[in-house]
């Protein structure tokens, strides 16, 4: 019997595959950020450039990341479920773990402007 806090392993799963596709989307923004600081700050060393490319993995990975979840949720049995109560609780992000239960349905932020809307923001902790 299934309680009001489960939810389909499928649902889930295409949640957590918007959340790295929101992510993907972010880490494209800071790549375009990051080499408009490139071309603008001739001083940089080479090490540190090949550190800053970094960001464009990281974009790959989440878009490859969201894509694998997607194509797993298409195989998941639909009966399959979690307690999303009990699977969001040690989630330190409270909008996050909202999404995630299917209780915040608009989109997940990724703007930076967006960042500081949200209540449990910390910026250089």
């Amino acid at each position: 019997m299934s309680s009001v806090q489960d939810a389909s392993v499928r649902d889930v799963l295409e949640r957590v595959s918007a959340e790295l596709k929101s992510l993907s989307v972010s880490a494209e923004r800071l790549q375009d950020a990051i080499g408009d600081l490139i071309a603008d700050n001739a001083n940089l060393t080479s090490d540190a450039i090949l550190r800053l490319q970094d960001v464009d993995r990281m974009k790959q990975t989440l878009s490859d990341l969201a894509r694998f979840v997607s194509d797993i949720s298409d195989a998941a049995p639909a009966e399959t479920c979690v307690d999303l109560q009990q699977a969001t609780q040690p989630l330190a992000l409270h909008d996050l773990a909202a999404r995630l239960r299917g209780e915040n349905t608009g989109a997940a932020p990724h703007h930076a402007s967006e960042a500081f809307l949200i209540d449990d923001c910390e910026l250089f902790d």
